[in-house]
């Protein structure tokens, strides 16, 4: 039986979801609470395969006796199973018969976390800004640290790499982080997580500008650039088509609203753009520092690494996943489009002090990219340890000067 622990486990359902369908294993309370999750982190489900030979009970037409499996083309499913180990076996057995080889067409995932508590600790809410928002410890954010009113208060931004709640048990950097700070004497530090699964850096400005700004932060760090390469090409995302503003988790909520309307309102997103991605993603930047500084709130953006840019070197594991990945046309331009976002953002950000070049951190590492995007919690360890040392040399350097 395999347990979720760092194997970012989900991480890799969630790349599998990119070239294949997604499958589960039973139709009951474990299964039906997984297939919420898959569906709040944007990967939905094909199909639930049961054991039972009166599957045609069940309402949902999306279950299948075991049998079924036959018309599926073998590599284009992905099946999960979500059971105690007595359960687990059975279908072991079943889908081994079928065929089917474990890790490489289906895996066990079984967890205590998968049950109501999951749910309730990640509810799918729709928010009218941003799309989904997964709720944290308070309105989208994930506390670490001092609950004294005159804590210093940092926020961090970013994606699901920043995200504080992945179902795999690692430590978030923001938590890492803090942890640095108590470590070294600085117990009176707040730090509000506000990353979240598939935000690129629009969404990052609107949730600065609604949520953060009348917070009055400290400081506030934004970890960023991967996703807007992602989403920047391809029916997922309009960002590179010039709709920065058409959030795909918000599109699709709507357009399931308006297919269930009596009658349908067509979707509006915004005047087309001419801003390329890396125009999108530096103006972005830009008028997070302008309102920060309006607001007297420190602000800093670091660049994140991407793999196929500076020199991290892939292990074997690691290269089968992205070669998978790369059959799928979104991320297969996300992975030759890497070297000229960052460059070019690179170049044209080098005399902004606030825009800080994080790409090549992972530089001579190995084994700490879990699939295509995500780290594992020694790659969070790192981040953590570069912006605190780059948090450090800023209030030394302040103090130097004369200033708080």
């Amino acid at each position: 039986m395999h347990v979720i622990r760092n194997t970012g486990i989900i991480q890799r359902i969630l790349a599998e979801s990119s070239t294949k369908k997604i499958g589960i294993c039973g139709y009951d309370r474990a299964a039906l609470s997984l297939e919420k999750l898959l569906h709040n982190m944007g990967a939905d489900v094909s199909i639930f395969v049961v054991l039972e030979d009166d599957y045609e009970d069940y309402e949902d037409e999306r279950v299948i006796g075991v049998e079924g499996l036959k018309d599926w083309a073998k590599g284009s499913l992905f099946l999960i199973e979500p059971h105690f180990a007595r359960v687990y076996v059975k279908y072991k057995h079943a889908l081994r018969d079928m065929g089917l080889t474990e890790w490489e067409d289906y895996v066990h995932i079984f967890s205590s976390t998968i049950h109501e508590d999951l749910i309730i600790k990640h509810p799918d809410w729709l928010d009218v800004n941003l799309g989904v928002l997964w709720k944290q410890d308070q309105d989208g954010f994930r506390i670490f640290g001092s609950d004294r009113e005159d804590a210093y208060t940092i926020v961090t931004l970013g994606g699901s790499n920043t995200y504080a709640d992945w179902l795999v048990y690692a430590k978030s950097w923001s938590e890492l982080l803090y942890e640095k700070f108590r470590d070294n004497g600085r117990e009176n530090v707040k730090i509000l997580c506000g990353g979240a699964p598939g935000f690129g850096s629009t969404q990052e400005l609107m949730k600065f500008l609604r949520d953060v700004v009348p917070m009055k932060p400290d400081l506030v760090l934004c970890y960023s650039g991967l996703n807007d390469v992602v989403d920047s090409h391809g029916d997922f995302c309009d960002t590179g088509s010039g709709y920065p503003f058409a959030f795909p988790r918000l599109l699709q909520r709507l357009e399931r609203f308006a297919e269930d309307a009596e009658s349908r309102l067509p979707l509006y997103i915004g005047r087309k753009s001419e801003q390329s991605v890396e125009d999108i993603w530096i103006l972005n930047q830009k008028i997070m520092h302008f309102v920060a500084q309006e607001m007297e709130i420190e602000f800093y953006t670091f660049l994140q690494p991407m793999l196929y840019y500076r020199n991290y070197r892939i292990d074997p594991e690691l290269a089968v996943k992205l070669e998978e990945l790369k059959k799928n046309d979104r991320f297969r331009y996300a992975f030759e489009h890497r070297e000229a976002f960052c460059n070019t953002v690179k170049e044209r950000t080098a005399e902004l002090d606030y825009i800080i070049d994080f790409t090549g951190i992972y530089d001579g590492y190995s084994k700490l990219f879990i699939d295509g995007s995500h780290v594992n919690e020694w790659g969070n360890q790192i981040i953590a340890d570069r912006i605190f040392d780059f948090i450090k040399q800023k209030l030394t350097g302040s103090r130097q000067n004369g200033s708080d």
